[in-house]
């Protein structure tokens, strides 16, 4: 998924979650993108074992399954900032396109073969990201997380769904120091791509 930061001069994501960057003020921004996913999953049998079977709902006999979607996405993010120093972010987009499914099921008892389908669909997806800690021109101590979720339709009115994140504490300092060679690639790369590169000074 890819999201472009519209209010970029005044709202930077890079200070709460590369921690390259130092935002003093309060600042939100719109977001709007888009995101296209390809996800994969394959077995030796049903994804749960049979004893458990009866526990599940029917997509839990699933053996294999190729997913892919693709859509728009739109949201908003703001960072709350108290005495330039210590801040709280938080962002939310959702999106919704199409979806197809190619899946493998494993019969029931009285059935010998497996049953397949390919299934064309609505699909969504959900990010979510946060952060808090202290922020400075040198130093920053935070805590971040950020998932995403993904939500299919499938023939039968069943719900698919599937979740991935991570939560990080990061305690950072920026040293002074330079590198000749480091400082070369990144003006070469900040040629290439000026408007990915910028970070927020207030």
């Amino acid at each position: 998924s890819t999201l472009r930061v519209y209010n970029s001069r005044r709202f930077s994501y890079r200070a709460a979650f590369n921690q390259d960057a130092w935002q003093c003020r309060s600042q939100g921004s719109w977001l709007l993108g888009g995101y296209a996913l390809y996800y994969r999953l394959k077995a030796d049998s049903s994804l749960v074992p049979t004893a458990l079977a009866r526990q599940f709902d029917a997509q839990a006999a699933l053996r294999k399954g190729d997913f892919g979607d693709i859509g728009p996405m739109g949201g908003y993010a703001y960072t709350f900032v108290l005495k330039q120093r210590w801040f709280a972010t938080a962002s939310f987009a959702v999106g919704a396109g199409l979806s197809v499914q190619h899946t493998l099921k494993d019969p029931p008892p009285e059935v010998a073969a497996a049953g397949s389908s390919t299934t064309w669909g609505p699909g969504w997806h959900l990010q979510m990201r946060g952060a808090i800690g202290y922020n400075s021109q040198r130093d920053q101590v935070s805590l971040s997380f950020n998932e995403e979720r993904v939500s299919y339709l499938m023939t039968d009115q069943s719900l698919f769904r599937w979740h991935v994140g991570n939560i990080r504490f990061n305690v950072v300092h920026r040293f002074s120091e330079r590198l000749p060679w480091f400082d070369r690639g990144f003006r070469w790369l900040k040629k290439k791509t000026p408007d990915m590169l910028k970070t927020v000074d207030a």
